[in-house]
Formats: C-alpha cells, sequence, structure tokens
C-alpha cells in the first residue's frame, strides 16, 4: 500500500516596490501581496492590492521562473485568469483578485520560490512594481525566504 502525504496549502505573502524590478523603478507605488496554493487541486488563489502607481495600470502577472532580480515570461495574467473576482485595470490604485490551476511545471517553480507578481504601467510598461512570492516562514519558507531577503537587501 502506497501512503500519500496529506494535502497541503502553501501561504504566500509578498511587498511589491519599484526596488525590486529589473532595472529598479523610482515609484511611489507599492503594493502587498496575499496567495494560496493547494498542491492537490493545484489551485492558486491570490489578493494583490496596490496604491499609488505614477500613472494608470496597464497589466498584472505572475512571472517565472526567475531568481530575485531576474526577468522572466508571463506564467499567469491576473486579469484574465481561471476565476477573476477583481481586476482593478487602468487605475493608479486597485486590486486583482482571483485563481487559476497551475500545470506541474509551474508547480515546481511557485513552490522553489521563483514567481513574481509584476504590476506594469502605462509609464512603465516593462512593469512599475514587483514582489518575489515568497513562501510563508515553515521549513522550507524559513530557508527560502531568508535567503531571499538576504539577496535583495544586498541589492538594495
Amino acid at each position: 500500500q502506497k501512503h500519500h502525504p496529506p494535502p497541503a496549502v502553501h501561504v504566500f505573502s509578498f511587498p511589491l516596490d519599484g526596488l525590486q524590478e529589473n532595472p529598479d523603478v523610482i515609484t511611489t507605488g507599492t503594493g502587498t501581496g496575499q496567495a494560496t496554493y493547494n498542491d492537490v487541486s493545484n489551485l492558486l488563489t491570490w489578493d494583490i492590492d496596490y496604491t499609488s502607481l505614477s500613472s494608470n495600470s496597464t497589466a498584472a502577472h505572475f512571472h517565472g521562473p526567475a531568481a530575485v532580480g531576474v526577468n522572466a515570461g508571463v506564467q499567469v495574467n491576473m486579469a484574465s485568469a481561471d476565476s477573476v473576482t477583481q481586476a482593478d485595470l487602468g487605475a493608479t490604485s486597485g486590486s486583482f483578485i482571483g485563481s487559476h490551476t497551475l500545470s506541474a511545471g509551474q508547480e515546481t517553480d511557485l513552490l522553489a520560490g521563483l514567481w513574481y507578481v509584476n504590476i506594469h504601467s502605462v509609464n512603465h510598461g516593462g512593469g512599475e512594481i514587483r514582489g518575489q512570492v515568497v513562501p510563508e516562514p515553515g521549513a522550507l519558507g524559513v530557508c527560502l525566504g531568508g535567503m531571499m531577503l538576504g539577496l535583495l537587501r544586498r541589492r538594495r
């Protein structure tokens, strides 16, 4: 008889700002992100809030795989995912709330801390604010989170 581990819900919490963009963006824009991932249903859910962008938002995505400071392609468009509750595009402040079912490869990269959220604006088409999606502290989260914070501090 095969033993299967219990399902896990992984929790992510992260700030968004211009200093995490590559290259850095000088902006008063900031944001906060919370996400959960269920590794049985493969469902990623998110609630991202942003404020004070220099111009109206034009897009919001999860990008990856990428380490801190590295750019990567779009994995999930938060304005047209499986289930979008709120997508405040065309504003300087707002929220993105929704969910999307991930592939096995996407799951691997997300759980390894290799995804980031990027909110693009009229003034900054490549992205105005960004945040690395890091697991909340836990056995693996403490290790990866500390590593990510160290890299972020060193970069600034």
